[in-house]
């Protein structure tokens, strides 16, 4: 059973039910398994909680640096959408970190 651990900072019900869905979906269609196998796990790091390039990220504007609506930013940094929205990690049971 595969179970993604997504970090990332506050972000809607709506988003994170669309974000669900869409892991579950790549997992059915790369490993050919039911749905209900897939876990995804969704863990919200307040903006005072974490912080990119010296910065506390509640310190920043709410749209500094962030991407045009519809594409990711680059891969890796922290859990906003400069850096690491929606990376995740996928792994066994046992193998969590």
């Amino acid at each position: 059973m595969p179970i993604v651990t997504v970090q990332q900072g506050p972000r809607s019900v709506e988003l994170k039910r669309e974000l669900v869905r869409q892991i579950t979906d790549a997992f059915v269609d790369a490993y050919r398994i039911p749905a209900e196998t897939v876990q995804v796990w969704i863990q919200e790091v307040p903006t005072d909680s974490w912080g990119a390039a010296g910065t506390l990220t509640a310190d920043k504007s709410p749209r500094a640096g962030r991407p045009s609506r519809g594409r990711a930013g680059p891969r890796g940094g922290g859990p906003d959408c400069t850096g690491g929205e929606g990376r995740s990690q996928g792994s066994t049971p046992g193998s969590r970190r």
